[in-house]
């Protein structure tokens, strides 16, 4: 099945396996996760963070919501370069979605201050439209 965002808010990933009542809660998880050491990594489900990548990947019309909720509850600089060059990079880059996600991506980037450290350190290689990286680049117009 997948990942899904139901109308409420409630995420379920993996046929109902997991479930996390809300983005913050997904986001918590995920952050939980990303913060354990590399051997606790290699002994704990990583359920979040698949989540997280299979909506980057779908994508879902919440997309962008759950790289808020990610950047909401970042806790370092680092924490918000990873999310620029991690689900957001593949939201926009790698998954091939940019087109659908460039007008909320930019306004986000210059209303939010966090959004612009994201997009800061997202990497736009050639397989992403010509008019999405000329919109979204250099980084340095959001550091």
């Amino acid at each position: 099945m997948g990942a899904v965002i139901n109308r409420d808010g409630v995420v379920s990933y993996d046929d109902l396996a997991h479930r996390w009542a809300s983005l913050h809660d997904l986001a918590a998880d995920y952050w939980r996760w990303q913060r354990l050491s590399e051997q606790a990594k290699q002994e704990d489900e990583m359920a979040a963070w698949s989540c997280v990548d299979d909506l980057m990947r779908t994508p879902v019309p919440q997309a962008l919501d759950v790289i808020q909720a990610l950047l909401d509850l970042a806790e370092t600089d680092q924490e918000l370069c990873n999310v620029g060059a991690g689900p957001l990079e593949d939201l926009l880059s790698h998954f091939g979605h940019g087109e659908q996600f460039v007008d909320e991506v930019e306004r986000r980037g210059e209303r939010d201050p966090k959004f612009r450290k994201a997009l800061a350190c997202l990497y736009l290689g050639d397989d992403v439209p010509i008019a999405v990286r000329a919109r979204l680049e250099p980084p340095s117009r959001w550091g």
